[in-house]
C-alpha cells in the first residue's frame, strides 16, 4: 500500500475541511477505496507524519485526538476555504455594491482545481461539493451584478459559463437577461435556443418552466424585464434581496485556495493553510 504524499495531503485536506471531530475510520475510508489489512497501522503512521509537519510549520498540537476521533485547529480565518465562505456570507447581508466586492474576493481566494492532485471515490465527492459552492457565489455575484446594472461587463463572463455548460438553465437565464437589458434581443433568443437543444438532446427532455417563462416574456417584450425598472425595485434589506437568489440559483452560497488552487502540499510549511503569526515560512 502507497502511504507516501498524496495519502498525506489528502489526511490534511479532509481535516482542513471538516466542520468538528472525524472518526479514524471515516479518515481510513477517504484515504483508501478499497483498505487493507494493513491500513489502520499506515494510517496512524501518516497521523505521525502529519503531527511532524505541523509542528514544523509552528502549528504544534493543531492536530488533536480523542476516542478515535480527530479534529484539526487552526487559527480562524487561516485556511482559505473558511475565508471564502466567510466572505460569502458576509456578502449575504452586504449593500448590493460590497456584496459584489465581496463574491469577487472570494471567488479570487477559490481559484483552481479544488483538491487536483488527490483521488478516490470520497475525495471525488467533496471536490464536486466545493465545485458547487464555487458556481453557487458565481451565480450569486452574476445576480448583483445585473441588479446593480452591469449588463455589458457580465456578458463575456456569462457566455464563457454558457458555452462550458449549455445544459445550465441559471447561467442561460441570466445570460439571456444581460442580452436583452442591452438591446440584443435575437442573442439572448440564441442563447435559449441552444439551451433548449442541449437539454433536449442530452436528456430528452424540455427547459424547465422558468427559462420558458423568461423566453415568453421578452418575446412580448415585458416592461418589468428592463433595467430601469429592475433599479426601482425595494432595496432597504439587502439579506431579503439573496433570498430571491438562492431561491433561483440554488441554496448555501461558496469555497478557498490552497485546498481550491493545484494542490494541497504537506511538503511546505503552509499545508493549505494561508500564513499566519507563529508560522514559520521556509
Amino acid at each position: 500500500m502507497d502511504a507516501g504524499p498524496r495519502q498525506l495531503r489528502c489526511l490534511l485536506a479532509v481535516l482542513l475541511l471538516a466542520d468538528g471531530w472525524v472518526p479514524r475510520d471515516e479518515l481510513i475510508g477517504v484515504l483508501w477505496d478499497d483498505p487493507s489489512d494493513t491500513a489502520r497501522e499506515d494510517f496512524y503512521k501518516l497521523v505521525g507524519r502529519l503531527r511532524k509537519l505541523l509542528a514544523e510549520a509552528g502549528l504544534t498540537g493543531a492536530l488533536e485526538i480523542r476516542d478515535g476521533l480527530y479534529r484539526l485547529r487552526t487559527p480562524p480565518g487561516s485556511v482559505d476555504v473558511e475565508r471564502f465562505r466567510t466572505l460569502v456570507r458576509e456578502a449575504v447581508h452586504a449593500e448590493d455594491e460590497r456584496a459584489a466586492e465581496l463574491l469577487e474576493e472570494a471567488l479570487r481566494i477559490a481559484s483552481g482545481e479544488p483538491m487536483a492532485d488527490l483521488a478516490g471515490l470520497r475525495v471525488d465527492a467533496k471536490r464536486r461539493g466545493l465545485a458547487e459552492e464555487r458556481r453557487q457565489a458565481r451565480i450569486e455575484l452574476e445576480n448583483v451584478s445585473l441588479r446593480l446594472g452591469r449588463h455589458r461587463d457580465r456578458i463575456p463572463h456569462l457566455s464563457t459559463e454558457f458555452e462550458n455548460d449549455p445544459g445550465d438553465e441559471t447561467v442561460a437565464g441570466l445570460l439571456m437577461i444581460a442580452l436583452y437589458r442591452v438591446g440584443r434581443q435575437k442573442e439572448a433568443f440564441d442563447v435559449f435556443f441552444k439551451a433548449q437543444r442541449h437539454i433536449a438532446d442530452t436528456t430528452g427532455q424540455d427547459v424547465g418552466r422558468e427559462l420558458q417563462e423568461l423566453y415568453q416574456r421578452m418575446v412580448s417584450n415585458d416592461p418589468r424585464l428592463h433595467a430601469e425598472d429592475a433599479k426601482e425595485e425595494p432595496a432597504s434589506d439587502p439579506k431579503e434581496k439573496r433570498r430571491k437568489t438562492a431561491d433561483t440559483a440554488g441554496s448555501e452560497n461558496p469555497t478557498v485556495q490552497n485546498v481550491f488552487n493545484d494542490r494541497v502540499d504537506a511538503r511546505h510549511a503552509n499545508f493549505g493553510i494561508v500564513h499566519h503569526h507563529g508560522a514559520r515560512e521556509r
